[in-house]
């Protein structure tokens, strides 16, 4: 079957998830890559989608991070500044482009609740 590209964006492991599920719904043969990033995001991927689709924007928009990068910090979930810090600054697409702490701060303050919740 043919299949065409119509658009692209980063997404996070609860986004993934949220759409493999749906693919699950759709038709229940997965092929084996597939069942192995179901298996990975079962696992990595239990938060909830629309709200991480929200902390991307927010990232994005408050932090002035790209998509990619938001996606990558919603993924690891840094919990402390240094480690953001370090993390962001390895990223290829940011290297042009230095984080400072008070954005570190913000990014903290954006994703705590959602990542170090307790479920």
């Amino acid at each position: 079957m043919q299949r065409n590209i119509i658009s692209k964006r980063y997404v996070t492991y609860y986004e993934a998830k949220s759409m493999v599920q749906a693919r699950i719904s759709d038709s229940a043969n997965l092929n084996a890559i597939q069942e192995r990033t179901w298996e990975y995001l079962k696992t990595f991927g239990n938060k909830d989608s629309q709200l991480a689709s929200e902390l991307v924007k927010r990232i994005k928009d408050e932090a002035k991070m790209l998509e990619s990068t938001a996606a990558i910090i919603l993924n690891i979930c840094p919990n402390e500044i240094p480690f953001l810090l370090s993390m962001v600054s390895q990223l290829p697409e940011e290297k042009k482009r230095a984080i400072d702490e008070e954005s570190a701060k913000k990014i903290i303050n954006i994703i705590s609740e959602f990542c170090f919740k307790k479920d």
